[in-house]
């Protein structure tokens, strides 16, 4: 009876995950795509009754390839596109939108919004952004001063430095173990020549791609396009994210006295890290669903003025990232945890129903032109086959990674405040 309700309950998972991905795709509509003479692929949702157009333009290159002494470079090439506010003001003021910059360790990219009516304006903006940047020394100077503020108040946050730390105790100088931010020290070294020689390596247009959502028809968007970005140079070769995998860690726990910046009162940060799966590995959704359950496991573990102070947070990178437990505390007492014990208990079925039903929900609410970008960036399949993939992951999966995880070395870093 246990076993035909299983299946029963399994079946309807997988029918209501086949017709959500179809609904979401005919909702949103399949974007028309084409690829320029250059490489840029080009990809356009026409919304005939959306009043803002939607601009994301995506470089499949990021932090990854810093300089391990030169951290940031690649932080700092995204910040320069678009160097003083006075452009980012062209969005906000003049066209009623947006415009922001991400940089990860896998790639940089720009997400601007703005009227409808005001396409040819936005698509010329970033196209001139990304064709001609001006990487000049009176810009490289304003960003990265700029940048370099923002990171000292980065390091007075204790949960930074933590993080930064375990990364740095688990990967060493392996990318995932460097901040994608850099350091005072790191960008101290850096001239605007680096920043020239990162965006004639990465900065190109057959390696990236352009998604437009919004009231436009894919004859203009691709007539635009074509005209606007034709004269971005592809990329003498390609630079493939190939790295020697670290040594062994070193096991020993690590105890981190912090006292910069001001702080209101004492209190800890513990940080349990080990090395986490690739963002196309066959096991990543197992491990997206584990993630989930086991934080929703470690909250149930602590007492209830602490259960908003548990993370278990889980790297969605090209190469095997990083998988952190995190704890903080309010004061310094009470940082004796070992969640290793809790990571070996058997999942239950009902821990596994309830992450299913959560995780659904979240990729529900994801927009598609998002996971068509993934698709790109991470090497995968299609979103279907990823959606897929979803619904095939069963408690035995995560049972069995949870299995080897318990089984992997992690570092142990406690970073203690002082009032």
């Amino acid at each position: 009876m246990n076993h035909l309700k299983f299946f029963k309950r399994t079946a309807f998972f997988f029918i209501f995950v086949c017709f959500s991905v179809n609904f979401a795709l005919a909702q949103s509509g399949e974007p028309r795509q084409e690829k320029l003479l250059n490489g840029l692929k080009l990809m356009v949702w026409n919304e005939p009754t959306n009043p803002k157009l939607t601009l994301k333009l995506r470089i499949h290159s990021g932090a990854i390839f810093d300089p391990k002494d030169k951290m940031g470079v690649m932080e700092l090439l995204g910040e320069i596109l678009f160097p003083n506010d006075q452009a980012k003001a062209f969005f906000t003021e003049e066209l009623g939108g947006s415009l922001d910059i991400t940089t990860g360790y896998d790639y940089i990219q720009i997400t601007a919004t703005g009227k409808s009516d005001e396409a040819l304006a936005m698509i010329q903006t970033i196209a001139n952004a990304v064709t001609n940047p001006q990487i000049t020394p009176d810009n490289f100077k304003i960003v990265r001063d700029n940048h370099l503020k923002k990171l000292q108040e980065m390091e007075k946050n204790p949960a930074y430095v933590a993080d930064q730390a375990a990364a740095k105790r688990f990967y060493g100088e392996f990318p995932y173990g460097r901040t994608l931010d850099g350091t005072p020290e790191t960008l101290a070294k850096m001239d605007y020549a680096d920043l020239i020689f990162a965006k004639s390596r990465f900065l190109t247009s057959d390696n990236a791609t352009l998604a437009i959502i919004g009231n436009i028809k894919f004859e203009n968007a691709y007539r635009i396009c074509r005209q606007l970005f034709g004269s971005w140079v592809k990329s003498d070769k390609k630079v493939p994210p190939t790295f020697a995998m670290p040594i062994q860690p070193d096991a020993t726990p690590q105890m981190i006295a912090f006292n910069k910046g001001e702080q209101n009162s004492v209190g800890s940060e513990v940080r349990f890290t080990t090395r986490g799966l690739a963002r196309n590995d066959k096991d990543y959704w197992a491990i997206r669903f584990l993630v989930s359950l086991l934080q929703e496991r470690f909250r149930s573990k602590v007492s209830e003025d602490l259960k908003n102070g548990v993370f278990v947070t889980h790297d969605r990178t090209l190469l095997p990232g990083l998988l952190h437990f995190k704890f903080s505390y309010k004061n310094n007492e009470n940082s004796s945890v070992n969640p290793i014990e809790w990571l070996k208990e058997p999942i239950t079925a009902a821990e596994f129903e309830k992450t299913q039903a959560k995780i659904f929900a979240e990729i529900d609410q994801k927009p598609l032109v998002d996971k068509m970008l993934d698709i790109e960036t991470f090497k995968l399949v299609s979103v279907k086959d990823e959606m897929l993939k979803i619904n095939s992951v069963t408690q035995a999966d995560l049972q069995r990674v949870a299995d080897k995880l318990a089984k992997q070395p992690f570092v142990t870093v406690s970073l203690n405040t002082k009032s």
